[in-house]
């Protein structure tokens, strides 16, 4: 079923509320054209020495290829698919957990697959998260299917977000776990690439790039 995005209020939701990865958009560099119209080549790291092979580690920045399945083997998520690879620096939490523990050490080029249980993910669904609401608590002018992501904020003013499960009459039933909550997941990766993190990017904690936001 598509999934719909609907706003409750006006500050945008994390990007860690709805995907496991955070792919850190601009930091690769498009150089000379390789000829076919609206394609480029992507330059990701500088040149290293040929006797040189970085491992990934702490102040590592790391491109990663990767394909996210479910039990059932199905695709729930991917970059390989003429995507760009997720660029993150590791060990600052940036990615999920069981992931950076089986990125650890892996080399350039190196492939490999990793199942996540929930505890090194998204954590355990938790009852306590879903809730019934009325409709009348909701905008008025929104059509509501089941399945439709609703952000918003708490009381304290941080953002949330809560997936319609059910519909019935004037009662909505909203879940606030992450869809992924309680799953296992199941990851084919490819490492693209490893550099060393500037000073800056350790000292901030994130890799920088071109129309880096923190800045």
């Amino acid at each position: 079923m598509t999934s719909h995005v609907a706003d409750l209020a006006d500050p945008p939701a994390s990007p860690r509320a709805r995907f496991p990865l955070r792919p850190e958009l601009g930091f690769a560099k498009k150089v000379r054209p390789l000829g076919t119209p609206g394609f480029a080549a992507v330059k990701l790291f500088a040149p290293m020495a040929a006797n040189t092979q970085q491992v990934v580690g702490p102040n590592k920045v790391v491109a990663v290829y990767f394909t996210l399945k479910n039990d059932a083997g199905e695709v729930v998520e991917t970059n390989r698919r003429g995507g760009k690879p997720l660029i993150y620096l590791h060990g600052v939490k940036a990615i999920l957990p069981g992931l950076e523990q089986a990125l650890e050490g892996k080399k350039k080029d190196e492939q490999f697959s990793v199942t996540i249980p929930p505890a090194l993910a998204w954590g355990d669904h938790r009852p306590e998260h879903v809730e019934k609401v009325l409709r009348s608590t909701l905008p008025a002018d929104m059509n509501l299917q089941v399945g439709m992501l609703l952000r918003g904020t708490d009381p304290n003013g941080r953002p949330v977000a809560a997936t319609i499960v059910k519909i019935e009459g004037e009662e909505v039933t909203l879940d606030r776990n992450h869809p992924l909550a309680g799953k296992t997941l199941h990851y084919d990766v490819i490492v693209a690439g490893i550099r060393d993190a500037t000073r800056e990017e350790a000292m901030h904690g994130h890799v920088h790039g071109p129309g880096d936001a923190h800045h």
